[in-house]
């Protein structure tokens, strides 16, 4: 990577045509072409959601993590940067904060249908069958002909319900 802001990314082969212009650029061991303090001093939400995207999206979880934390603070009652924390924490094994941010998402959008739907797979993981169950249930009151809460409560099938 030779260039990044917060909507473009520009990408170099390593190869010996243009090795010159990457060592003139000094990123080397891994360096990004981003002052990453830089970019999280500036209070842009659509430019920290791009950015978390991206990192997110290369494997950098953690840098992912700043930028998505610093979209929460600016915009706290946004649904979905709950959700691509969830997800992000999801990725990184953290099932319990997945579903916090998950039901905050809730809170905020009642109608969530991928926030239940997600909530539904980490509480099958958990072997939390019952609120599994409840999460896809909801999203069938929601949107009665949805194909993936229908597939998965139709696998749960023979999984005894609970309250």
């Amino acid at each position: 990577m030779v260039y990044l802001n917060s909507s473009i990314a520009i990408w170099l082969r390593d190869s010996d045509k243009n090795k010159p212009t990457i060592q003139n650029l000094d990123l080397g061991d891994g360096k990004l072409p981003l002052d990453i303090e830089k970019a999280l001093e500036v209070k842009d939400f659509s430019a920290f959601l791009r950015f978390g995207s991206f990192f997110q999206t290369i494997g950098s979880s953690d840098l992912a993590a700043k930028f998505f934390e610093q979209a929460l603070g600016v915009y706290p009652k946004n649904a979905k940067i709950w959700f691509a924390v969830a997800l992000l924490k999801a990725s990184q094994g953290d099932l319990d904060g997945a579903k916090n941010k998950l039901q905050e998402a809730l809170k905020l959008d009642k109608k969530f249908i991928d926030a239940y739907l997600a909530l539904g797979r980490i509480a099958y993981q958990q072997g939390d069958f019952s609120q599994a169950r409840r999460s896809w249930q909801n999203v069938l009151d929601i949107e009665p002909g949805n194909t993936d809460a229908k597939t998965y409560l139709d696998n749960m099938g023979l999984i005894p319900f609970t309250k």
